[in-house]
């Protein structure tokens, strides 16, 4: 009997191409208009010459595009299902207009960082020649971000942060789209690269818009967003990388009104609860092991807690609020680790 022949998202990457020279060429392809339809994104306009054309890649909790379009406008509905969703667009030529949801409108090149919320989003391209890469990812991304009274849409070129320094993340997003099915014969390890580069986008962004790198805090709470899943992070480690004392770290937090202990723990309980999200049939023993836990019961302690005491409000709020889902005993579903 031949082997059975192996579905594309078996494999927990899908890649396909779209052309169009109206908006309802676009939904000529099954996945695409799928796609659509589940995120609630409209294609309203674009030009005809040149003709849109786009490559995208999904994985299971990734999706990665490169567009090159003019007079292009969209919008994405951001509903309670697509909530929970962050947004990177990184514009290697042309420019784009991003209007949040909050009616903040940001134009020009470089990257736009949209961090889950609700509400509606617009895009809109220039008439000339427009090249974007854009990679949506899970809000556990951005787990810690953005800081209470910050806005959701941040850009920057408002931030002095020039194009170039996002050319390698739109170089591998338009690598990757770039590939064939026979390229990838497992998603996860891929995808595990495309969310460091995601998270690297935002560190970028948004430490550049809060406190200055230069600040021992800032430079730990760096430390901490890059690497709260490593067990072995404690105020012992960061201090050592960063050169300085325990008690000089410490003075650091305590300034800020917070312990080095509580925000580790903070950051990886918010991490540990949209992971439960994201993943309803993980076990609990694997979400301690990927967010940096030591064992199910300390993971179990910190939700629970809330972390209240160490976490910015839009942080312990969210922590908490799934905190009832992720304390709950799970039952072990086979197969599942």
């Amino acid at each position: 009997m031949a082997p059975r022949r192996r579905r594309d998202d078996d494999r927990g990457f899908l890649r396909f191409d779209v052309h169009g020279q109206r908006p309802d060429d676009l939904l000529q392809s099954g996945r695409l208009r799928d796609l659509l339809s589940h995120a609630r994104i409209e294609v309203t306009a674009f030009a005809e010459q040149p003709p849109l054309s786009a490559r995208i890649a999904q994985f299971s909790d990734v999706t990665l595009g490169h567009a090159r379009m003019a007079g292009f406008r969209g919008s994405w509905d951001r509903v309670a299902a697509s909530s929970d969703r962050a947004l990177i667009l990184l514009v290697k030529q042309g420019s784009l207009r991003v209007t949040g949801p909050d009616g903040t409108v940001r134009a020009g090149g470089g990257a736009f960082l949209l961090f889950p919320g609700l509400g509606p989003i617009t895009a809109e391209s220039a008439d000339e020649l427009t090249d974007v890469t854009y990679l949506t990812f899970p809000a556990r991304l951005t787990a810690v971000w953005p800081e209470p009274g910050s806005a959701s849409l941040v850009h920057s070129e408002e931030l002095g942060i020039p194009a170039a320094a996002f050319a390698p993340a739109a170089a591998f997003v338009a690598s990757v789209c770039a590939l064939s099915i026979a390229d990838v014969p497992e998603g996860g390890p891929l995808q595990s690269v495309a969310e460091e580069v995601a998270r690297s986008v935002v560190e970028l962004c948004a430490g550049a818009r809060g406190r200055a790198s230069e600040s021992l805090y800032g430079a730990a709470m760096t430390m901490i967003r890059r690497s709260y899943d490593a067990p072995s992070l404690n105020g012992e480690a960061i201090a050592a990388a960063l050169g300085v004392s325990v008690r000089t770290l410490q003075g650091a937090f305590q300034s800020e009104g917070r312990t080095v202990a509580g925000v580790i723990r903070q950051v990886r309980a918010v991490a540990a609860v949209q992971l439960r999200h994201e993943q309803p049939g993980i076990s609990q023993a694997r979400i301690a092991a990927l967010t940096g836990f030591g064992s199910v019961d300390s993971l179990q302690r910190a939700v629970s807690l809330g972390v209240a005491e160490h976490a910015t409000p839009g942080a312990a709020e969210h922590a908490t609020l799934g905190a009832a889902e992720a304390v709950s005993p799970v039952p072990e579903t086979p197969g599942v680790r």
